[in-house]
């Protein structure tokens, strides 16, 4: 069986092309990467870092999660411009990801019980994988369990990240699939966007249940097929992580 990430599958849906060149070059950046969003995934890494803790009843400092976050932005930021990438202008996005650890809280309401998980799901033949960023449960009402994914596309509130949204449905599905025959349990499922400071509640409906796996196959197939044609706009080629070298590109 073949076994194939979630991001694989969002990083195709973004832009064929970007997918070969991306798996071609072998990069160990995030699948989203341009100089903002290296700088989210920092954040991201950060504040799991901070449930991490928080879980194992450890706890954490301002002075410590700023270290980790300084190490984690050097780290991507160092491993994209070897690869090629610019970093410029882009100082605002790093000092207001600084504020928006420094300001973080942990939820009073819940627990901390997983952070990074790890799930899987067969799919016809193909098993996908992916991770739940956290796992919380209520504190009064062990019953009740929330799934967050952090979303490190910078979308504003009014927009949504498709990625981040296919995300946590099949994460849903996966951890569902984990509880077979806990039916008393309740599950909700959270987006949260860190740097903008918003959060969105995934309801799955039985649309959903039906038309993103059947997507999700669908483009396995053409990956499979070799269909890696430009999905060029003017948005999405200007922060590319590959905007200098592509023939494509719109700016």
């Amino acid at each position: 069986m073949n076994k194939i990430k979630t991001s694989d599958i969002i990083l195709y849906m973004d832009c064929p092309l970007k997918y070969k060149l991306y798996k071609e070059g072998g990069y160990d950046v995030p699948y989203n990467a341009s100089a903002k969003t290296v700088i989210s995934c920092a954040l991201r890494d950060t504040i799991m870092q901070a449930y991490r803790l928080a879980g194992t009843r450890r706890g954490y400092t301002i002075s410590n999660l700023s270290k980790y976050f300084s190490r984690a932005w050097a780290g991507y930021r160092d491993t994209y411009v070897e690869m090629g990438g610019v970093m410029e202008k882009y100082s605002s996005y790093l000092f207001d990801s600084h504020k928006r650890m420094v300001d973080f809280t942990l939820p009073d309401k819940e627990d901390v019980a997983l952070v990074g998980y790890p799930v899987e799901r067969e799919v016809r033949g193909n098993i996908y994988t992916d991770s739940l960023d956290v796992v919380l449960i209520n504190k009064k009402d062990t019953k009740k369990i929330t799934l967050l994914f952090f979303d490190t596309s910078l979308a504003k509130k009014s927009e949504i990240d498709y990625g981040t949204q296919l995300r946590a449905l099949m994460g849903r599905s996966c951890f569902l699939r984990e509880l077979k025959g806990e039916s008393d349990i309740s599950i909700s499922c959270r987006v949260v966007n860190l740097y903008h400071k918003y959060s969105r509640d995934i309801n799955v409906s039985v649309a959903d249940k039906l038309n993103y796996p059947r997507a999700v196959r669908n483009i396995n197939k053409a990956i499979d097929d070799k269909l890696f044609y430009p999905r060029a706009s003017e948005e999405s080629c200007r922060d590319c992580f590959f905007n200098k070298q592509c023939q494509w590109r719109i700016s």
